[in-house]
């Protein structure tokens, strides 16, 4: 049970809050948004790509880490918010882009002010990063901008989407806890895109998965795709990847390691994790022709 001063407290929070909101631009609905805020790594980085940074009240502290935002050095020149709703509201902005995953409570906060917030879901294929790409582009006024990134970003795709001749390589998503990714995930759809069958959907896996290290070992992939950062961290969760039956593995398999920050959200940066695995795919159909 709280105690009385507990609810003062949220009751004061609250009405500090509505005051704040309150003296906000009046008008914010009725033309493009002027002082937007982005509370997720993925909805920073496609707003960065669509809006001028004078339209960016700010983005989340998440878009300033090099290792998972492509972004990190134009993010450093905006401002940077956390994801609690006291701090977003001294901000007075006329929308806030989340992910429908993330930040909950702040989110049913500003709507319960009447803030008015875009859920962004996770784009778990290149038709959902499109759709992503398009909603906020309309959200923001910059449609125009949102159709000339799309085009860009299927000319790039495109461009890398060769499979080749002969029978498919196998690949293996492979991160730190022995942790992979089956169909219906992104990155199963960028392996197909360039020609390679996914060892984990070949199992039967779905989505975020597990593949033991015995088991890779045992199907011994064409081609085992890493992570940078699961490589490079030392941790128990990634004690699989430094394992001897790894290192061995690694040996007789070629590997290809992408920038965590490449794959961790759908956005056109995709593209150039395609452009990688075709390359990859290239030289092992390369290698199999070669006598």
């Amino acid at each position: 049970m709280t105690s009385p001063v507990s609810d003062t407290v949220r009751a004061v929070a609250f009405c500090l809050l509505a005051l704040l909101l309150a003296s906000s631009p009046a008008g914010a609905e009725t033309q493009a948004p002027q002082r937007i805020v982005s509370l997720n790594l993925c909805t920073d980085q496609l707003l960065m790509m669509l809006a001028q940074p004078d339209r960016i009240a700010a983005v989340s502290y998440h878009a300033i880490n090099p290792d998972t935002s492509n972004l990190a050095e134009q993010a450093l020149q905006l401002p940077i918010t956390s994801t609690l709703a006291e701090d977003v509201i001294t901000l007075k902005p006329d929308l806030v882009i989340a992910g429908t995953f993330t930040t909950r409570p702040t989110i049913n906060l500003l709507q319960r002010l009447g803030v008015r917030v875009l859920e962004v879901p996770p784009a778990n294929s290149v038709a959902e990063i499109r759709s992503n790409v398009t909603m906020i582009a309309n959200a923001v006024g910059e449609r125009r901008r949102g159709e000339e990134i799309i085009a860009q970003f299927d000319a790039e795709l495109a461009a890398s989407e060769r499979p080749g001749d002969g029978p498919s390589p196998i690949a293996a998503p492979y991160y730190g806890g022995n942790n992979t990714s089956g169909s219906g995930t992104l990155l199963h759809e960028l392996l197909e895109r360039t020609g390679l069958r996914n060892l984990a959907a070949e199992k039967g896996m779905t989505g975020p998965s597990r593949l033991s290290l015995e088991q890779m070992v045992y199907d011994k992939p064409d081609l085992i795709v890493l992570g940078l950062s699961s490589v490079r961290r030392r941790t128990l969760t990634i004690g699989n990847l430094e394992h001897p039956a790894m290192h061995q593995l690694l040996r007789q398999v070629p590997s290809v390691t992408i920038p965590d920050r490449l794959w961790i959200c759908g956005t056109p940066h995709i593209a150039k994790v395609v452009a990688r695995l075709a390359e990859e795919r290239a030289r092992i159909t390369a290698r199999r022709h070669t006598p």
